[in-house]
């Protein structure tokens, strides 16, 4: 395999796996980019001879993450969830069926170094108690708009 096809390889790679961490289908991260979801396997396989740069930036966009993590130019520290929030593919499984209540607890988990001090006295959190606290989050955002 040359080197090219290998990089395109471990790109698509990484782009599955923060696909996956986050709880998204192809079909959903291919509608957020403008891509089919077929398109999205390939990038997925690394079943293309080159990536475009801008599609790259789109597609971190939509995982939340950014496109040198995607291209294996930096890891990825935003991806580690602190133990606080428990198990994170348990919480991201419970989620799943309320992707707002998903998508506000990976922009908490991933985004947010400061919601640590709110729960710095609670540990291991169960993925009920997780849904707890991102609704009372919630209530606080719609009392500040």
């Amino acid at each position: 395999m040359s080197d090219t096809r290998e990089e395109m390889r471990r790109i698509g790679e990484r782009i599955r796996t923060t696909r996956k961490k986050q709880g998204m289908s192809m079909k959903t991260l291919g509608q957020k980019v403008g891509l089919s979801e077929s398109m999205i396997w390939r990038y997925e396989k690394g079943d293309l001879k080159s990536i475009d740069v801008n599609m790259i930036k789109k597609i971190a966009v939509a995982l939340n993450t950014e496109s040198e993590i995607l291209l294996g130019w930096d890891s990825d520290n935003s991806s580690q969830v602190d133990p606080q929030w428990g198990d994170d593919e348990a919480n991201i499984e419970y989620l799943k069926d309320n992707p707002r209540l998903l998508d506000q607890y990976i922009e908490l988990t991933r985004k947010n170094d400061t919601i640590g001090l709110l729960f710095d006295k609670v540990k291991d959190l169960s993925p009920k108690d997780v849904e707890k606290v991102l609704k009372i989050v919630e209530l606080i955002d719609q009392e500040n708009e």
